[in-house]
């Protein structure tokens, strides 16, 4: 009876460990996507494209790509891992819409602008 208890204790332990190694990963991912060109990425494609650049969000698929973040990666959990690459992913596609976002404002204010313009001249 005191085995199966101490089993279901150190089992509960894991489950917590892997839970927080993944939470820890999900966070320094968050941290790392913060750091990057998605924002001027979505910023640029909301410009060229406006409303069609938010379509671009479909393609951004982040992975660990930089040397820092793999030299970072190595020997850790995979757990951790997975953690790692949807904070990342999340935080990147989040820079990208808000880029986007602005991006498209701009967009819309060279419509405005363009088409103000046209109608005072007369065309």
């Amino acid at each position: 009876m005191i085995n199966c208890l101490v089993m279901l204790r150190d089992q509960e332990e894991m489950k917590l460990e892997v839970l927080d190694s993944y939470f820890q990963g999900q966070q320094d991912g968050e941290m790392a996507g913060g750091q990057g060109s998605m924002f001027l990425g979505g910023a640029v494609t909301g410009i060229l494209f406006g409303p069609f650049g938010y379509l671009g969000v479909l393609a951004v698929n982040p992975s660990p790509t930089s040397y820092h973040q793999q030299s970072f990666l190595k020997g850790k959990s995979d757990d951790y891992y997975y953690g790692f690459c949807e904070g990342l992913k999340g935080k990147q596609r989040s820079m990208f819409l808000r880029g986007n976002s602005l991006g498209w404002g701009v967009w819309i204010a060279i419509v405005l602008i363009a088409s103000a313009s046209a109608s005072s001249s007369g065309y």
